[in-house]
């Protein structure tokens, strides 16, 4: 574990002795370092695992309850009321599917699917909890199948630079 700065010499570090790198988002503090880490494992036989945790979620895996909706809504924050509520929440005429995920940087902490819909005159709203497993630890599993088989990394290098670039384009546009 380091800390963001140190995540370009840390990971080129690693991958210059054909080792994996696990670094944490953000990959990189410029386009300029995130290039060099990309051609850094382009000429390593190790890979750079970038820490989503989200994308290990089971809720958030299974998100084919959204198909057809029309309508996404993202909240975060935090108030005087000592809870955390992060959540993302999908809508459409008659249904409402609410991932949230409790306490996010805690490890256990479990991440739920509520959806709510009717249709005609039924109404069903199921509370869905995937596994017992936290994302830390399903992520970290993730990890390790790809060091040990070769499973190819869905949160990888060239996706977190993708996302520095749309942050630093979005930094642009509120300048």
């Amino acid at each position: 574990m380091s800390n963001y700065e140190d995540h370009f010499h840390h990971t080129t570090l690693a991958l210059k002795h054909n080792k994996y790198a696990m670094v944490e988002k953000p990959l990189a503090m410029s386009l300029q370092d995130a290039d060099a880490i990309l051609a850094a494992e382009q000429n390593s036989t190790g890979k750079v695992f970038v820490g989503y945790i989200r994308r290990y979620s089971p809720a958030f895996l299974t998100l084919d309850e959204i198909g057809g909706m029309d309508s996404i809504h993202y909240d975060s924050g935090l108030s005087d009321v000592p809870d955390f509520d992060a959540h993302i929440q999908v809508y459409s005429a008659n249904k409402i599917v609410r991932v949230k995920y409790e306490w996010a940087y805690i490890k256990g902490a479990q991440t739920t699917m509520r959806i709510v819909e009717s249709s005609d005159d039924t109404y069903r709203e199921p509370f869905i909890r995937h596994t017992q497993e936290d994302e830390y630890t399903l992520e970290l599993k993730e990890f390790y199948r790809a060091v040990t088989t070769g499973k190819p990394i869905k949160t990888s290098a060239q996706d977190a630079r993708m996302d520095l670039d749309i942050f630093m384009q979005g930094q642009k546009t509120f300048q």
